[in-house]
């Protein structure tokens, strides 16, 4: 297990910007994941993909009202 997956299973109170870097950092771990799986057909290194992904998306997923109104502001589609 990685050091990303145990920090992870802890339970979090997240700031805005922490939450931002730690849906970053999921990105990543997925990424690197996927490549390992590439190079070894290994389902353990699928796995931690997969795992990696639903982190990130639950991290999505609980942004703030406010953060999101911030993301569309800046993107320009509020």
């Amino acid at each position: 297990m990685t050091a990303f997956f145990a920090q992870m299973d802890q339970p979090q109170t997240f700031t805005d910007d922490d939450r931002e870097q730690a849906i970053v950092r999921a990105g990543n771990a997925m990424k690197a994941a996927f490549a390992r799986y590439e190079g070894s057909s290994n389902f353990a290194d699928l796995g931690d993909a997969h795992r990696a992904r639903m982190s990130m998306e639950s991290l999505i997923n609980g942004r703030s009202a406010a953060q999101v109104a911030r993301m569309e502001q800046e993107r320009a589609l509020a």
